[in-house]
């Protein structure tokens, strides 16, 4: 799929963390460089900047929908697993004949 233009609505702190990014010692600039990888030059656009934060915020959505998933996942699989341990025992104490 090709890329679009959006419209965004920037609030005087978004404007205020944009121009951060561009400080050269902001612990906002290092962050972004440190997590997307990306140099910040007098040359990048307000647009690469503001995608590239909005593509960091779009994989941490990502991780934090991945979590919940395999949480649900994992307790999901330990109920399937005591319902199934709990059957062996039943069927073991009905082989031996003792009482449940």
């Amino acid at each position: 799929m090709g890329s679009t233009r959006k419209s965004l609505p920037l609030e005087e702190e978004d404007l205020t963390t944009l121009a951060r990014l561009r400080e050269p010692d902001s612990p906002e600039r290092a962050a972004l460089e440190r997590l997307a990888g990306l140099s910040v030059t007098t040359d990048t656009s307000d647009a690469t900047l503001l995608h590239t934060v909005f593509a960091l915020g779009r994989q941490a959505l990502q991780e934090d929908a991945d979590e919940m998933a395999y949480a649900e996942l994992a307790a999901q699989q330990d109920a399937e697993d005591d319902a199934f341990h709990a059957a062996l025992r039943s069927r073991g104490a009905r082989r031996s004949g003792v009482a449940e």
